[in-house]
């Protein structure tokens, strides 16, 4: 095959798989979660006791617990109300932008969680990421749960 037309080939497969794969990306937390809810934080707590003078950090980089208050559940069997305990951690993690703080402590939010032995934790994909989702998803994540086959519901341990 010339390579012209293999490059084009190429470009083309790309441009139709690559809607499909942002997709994917953007909704694997929610694929990842054992339930999705939306919460606000009762009592957020965020652990620095190395650097006292700035609450969000400490030498190993940061964490949060607290309770989360269920407004609303999106998936899996939490019931609205429910004071949910919650404890993230992320090492070596640089400071979270002061706007991620904000919205998560004083706004709604889609949060995606994972059960652990002790409460709830970040089903985020990634290292850095606590789990909450601005509401202005909420629609699409929830189009996604409700065609979310049975058989990618992950089993609780």
């Amino acid at each position: 095959m010339v390579p012209s037309i293999r490059c084009t080939l190429l470009a083309f497969i790309l441009a139709l798989v690559a809607p499909w794969l942002e997709a994917v990306e953007k909704h694997w937390i929610a694929h990842n979660a054992d339930i999705v809810v939306v919460g606000h934080f009762l009592d957020p707590e965020m652990s620095n006791p190395l650097l006292s003078h700035l609450p969000l950090l400490r030498k190993d980089g940061w964490s949060l617990t607290g309770k989360l208050i269920v407004d609303e559940s999106l998936f899996g069997p939490i019931l609205n109300g429910a004071k949910l305990p919650f404890e993230w951690e992320c090492r070596d993690c640089p400071a979270p932008q002061p706007s991620m703080v904000n919205d998560m402590f004083k706004r709604k939010g889609l949060w995606f969680l994972l059960k652990t032995k002790t409460g709830w934790t970040s089903a985020g994909p990634e290292h850095g990421d606590p789990g909450y989702r601005d509401m202005k998803d909420r629609d699409d994540f929830v189009q996604y749960l409700r065609e979310r086959p049975k058989s990618q519901i992950r089993n609780s341990k």
